[in-house]
């Protein structure tokens, strides 16, 4: 799951960034529990099924496996966990995408915040994302986290979307969806999605995360690693893909997710309001309490059909994006 001890930097020898370890869970999930509470609130992570899950990444044949993509120069993720002074003192996790590296909870214990523990993770990151020859680091950051902010600006972050965090409400019963075509995608879909994608996306986010296969097909990373139950969705217009949704149910929070959904202008807000209907209730019939979706701000169509669904603004993320030098 990733490489030898490394010093973070030569001043702080205090400092080291290595790969995380089996024994390292304890202290991953109290910071996940405490240093994340919006997201805690609305998500409700499983501490339970963290510790199960970072047990399964250390089974054998799984370490074996991870290892030899590493290998082959196809990582899906790396973890990575600093200490000072042999004292847990931070983590991240970071993801593999086809051009970009997508970094995610980056947490720095509070005894040690303000002695660049989060500076020589992201460091760790951007190196291994150079090694693997990936252009960018993307990452989100809470709106109202002004001094994480305002750390990755001056590292060379730059904002690229505007996001909301939406929950709907909870749902004892299904709602009832209209007529309109509402089918699981098809690989020969892809390219009439992929042009209905660059549209809704702008140029400065497409650098980045272009918009291609991986945006539409189901998740075989992280997320078939984690035991999540995904489904992509195609809203049919005259015989033809006119919208994408995806519904994701997993075993690491009670609720379902519901990725931001891609609309076509032909599309009326029946046929939308359909859809995120369609995407509530079948997460519903897996088990999902409720229901959030991470929309950026300049859908606004969507945006408009999820309120008008119930749900409700509950945080702010900015996207951001870093060049990793070559």
């Amino acid at each position: 799951m990733g490489g030898a001890v490394l010093s973070a930097t030569v001043a702080v020898p205090e400092l080291q960034v290595r790969a995380f370890r089996r024994r390292d869970s304890p202290s991953y999930s109290r910071w996940l529990m405490e240093e994340f509470p919006e997201e805690r609130e609305t998500v409700g992570y499983r501490a339970e099924s963290m510790e199960r899950l970072i047990g399964r990444a250390y089974r054998p044949e799984v370490r074996f496996l991870l290892g030899l993509l590493r290998w082959f120069g196809r990582p899906i993720f790396s973890l990575y966990f600093a200490e000072w002074n042999g004292q847990p003192a931070g983590m991240a996790f970071l993801g593999f995408g086809e051009r970009s590296g997508f970094i995610a909870s980056v947490v720095t214990d509070p005894a040690y915040r303000g002695r660049g523990v989060a500076s020589a993770i992201l460091a760790r990151a951007h190196a291994d994302l150079r090694r693997f020859r990936r252009r960018y680091a993307v990452l989100e950051v809470l709106v109202r986290n002004s001094g994480a902010r305002r750390l990755y600006r001056k590292l060379g972050y730059e904002p690229i979307r505007d996001l909301q965090t939406y929950v709907g409400a909870e749902r004892t019963e299904g709602s009832s969806v209209g007529s309109t075509r509402i089918r699981p995608w098809r690989r020969d879909d892809l390219p009439a999605l992929i042009r209905l994608g660059e549209r809704c996306t702008p140029a400065k986010v497409q650098e980045a995360i272009p918009v291609g296969r991986s945006t539409f097909a189901l998740p075989m990373g992280w997320a078939a690693f984690e035991g999540s139950g995904s489904a992509g969705w195609v809203i049919e217009r005259d015989a033809a893909p006119a919208g994408f949704f995806r519904t994701t149910f997993g075993q690491l929070s009670p609720v379902g997710h519901l990725s931001a959904p891609v609309f076509g202008e032909e599309l009326g807000e029946s046929e939308r309001r359909d859809a995120v209907r369609h995407a509530a209730n079948t997460l519903g019939r897996q088990g999902a309490k409720r229901v959030i979706c991470e929309l950026p701000e300049d859908l606004l169509d969507a945006r408009t059909t999820l309120l008008s669904e119930g749900f409700q603004p509950a945080y702010g993320s900015e996207q951001m994006r870093y060049a990793i030098p070559r």
